[in-house]
């Protein structure tokens, strides 16, 4: 992912104080879960549109909230998480996917001190 892309994500997400407020937040550029596994099996470029968008989305939160969410993941395993919870939410969009994965990471990642 470029810098720029990076870098507009992490603006993105820099409004965001946390993902537990309570106040609801507009997502520009998400899909459906329905579109997403779509996408995902037809594997053409909606398919890497709707991976980079995902992996912009994670990127973005980490920076905006100091926190090394991807460090060590592989994003094969991202996308595959994502399937998974579209499969079983599939009225839910990519953002609502996104944003649970991310509090999964950060659930997971072992803090460093």
């Amino acid at each position: 992912m470029t810098k720029p892309a990076v870098l507009i994500a992490a603006l993105a997400f820099a409004a965001l104080a946390s993902f537990e407020a309570s106040a609801a937040v507009t997502v520009k550029g998400q899909t459906s879960c329905g579109q997403w596994a779509r996408q995902r099996s037809a594997h053409g470029p909606m398919e890497a549109a709707n991976k980079a968008w995902l992996l912009g989305f994670l990127s973005g939160a980490s920076a905006a909230n100091d926190e090394d969410a991807l460090g060590g993941t592989d994003p094969e395993v991202l996308f595959q998480w994502t399937d998974a919870f579209c499969r079983k939410n599939h009225t839910a969009d990519i953002d609502d996917a996104a944003a649970m994965l991310y509090r999964e990471l950060i659930r997971i990642t072992p803090k460093s001190k």
